[in-house]
């Protein structure tokens, strides 16, 4: 809801929100914070955490949304950069069909089923990833491009 207000304030007067108001040391600072404490919160948090399910997911969502409102909103972000880049950028095009894809994979492309064909466990996650990239990546330009196309035609 606060990254929401964040963004309303700026689109209602852009330049002079609150983020964008921040001195660089300031938005510096807070990235530098804020991706430090969800690398620590992604990586030593376990499976299953009770942790993660009593506000543990709530915390990532809002230091994610404040990390991107940051590098959205603040001509001083250091991050702006590195996630404008073309890879990244496709990536964020192709996610939700790899959101789609990637469970389904992981449960056909079983270590066991993998361990009989003589394959160690970490090819069968490197498999996992590209084998899901991959159908994702044709799920969008297939299907998803398809009735982006179609939507804005019935919209025209």
């Amino acid at each position: 809801v606060a990254a929401a207000l964040f963004r309303f304030e700026h689109l209602l007067n852009p330049g002079m929100g609150t983020v964008a108001r921040l001195p660089r040391w300031g938005v510096r600072a807070l990235e530098g914070f804020l991706t430090v404490a969800l690398c620590c919160l992604i990586c030593q948090t376990p499976n299953l955490s009770p942790v993660a399910f009593l506000g543990g997911f709530g915390l990532v969502g809002g230091a994610t949304a404040l990390v991107i409102l940051t590098a959205l909103l603040s001509p001083h972000s250091i991050l702006a950069g590195p996630l404008q880049s073309r890879v990244l950028v496709w990536f964020g095009r192709i996610s939700y069909s790899l959101y789609l894809w990637h469970l389904p994979v992981k449960k056909l492309l079983t270590s066991d089923r993998l361990a009989r064909l003589g394959l160690g466990e970490w090819f069968g996650d490197v498999l996992c990833v590209f084998v899901s990239i991959a159908l994702a990546a044709a799920s969008f330009y297939v299907v998803e491009r398809s009735f982006l196309r179609l939507r804005r035609k019935t919209r025209a």
